[in-house]
């Protein structure tokens, strides 16, 4: 037991300092991982969309969840914008 504990530390410590080498790449990783995890679901729903009796292909699925997030994104930016602006 107590040997498992050695390897628990020193497997967190090897992560830690993985995560501090490359540290200046650790935010994008890390909000890449989350940005596949929320477009996962509307990809395969949109892969299992039937178009004239056919799949829609897994490339067009990924393009059209991006554009739908970007489009979202955009829209609570021109949102906000005048309000933000007329505060200051």
């Amino acid at each position: 037991m107590q040997r498992f504990f050695i390897y628990l530390i020193l497997f967190i410590a090897g992560f830690l300092l993985f995560g501090w080498y490359f540290s200046n790449i650790t935010l994008y990783l890390i909000l890449s991982l989350i940005l596949a995890a929320l477009l996962r679901p509307l990809t395969n729903r949109l892969n299992d969309f039937h178009v004239l009796g056919q799949h829609i292909p897994r490339w067009t699925a990924i393009m059209v969840s991006y554009i739908a997030i970007i489009l979202f994104l955009v829209s609570i930016g021109l949102l906000f914008f005048p309000l933000i602006n007329n505060q200051i």
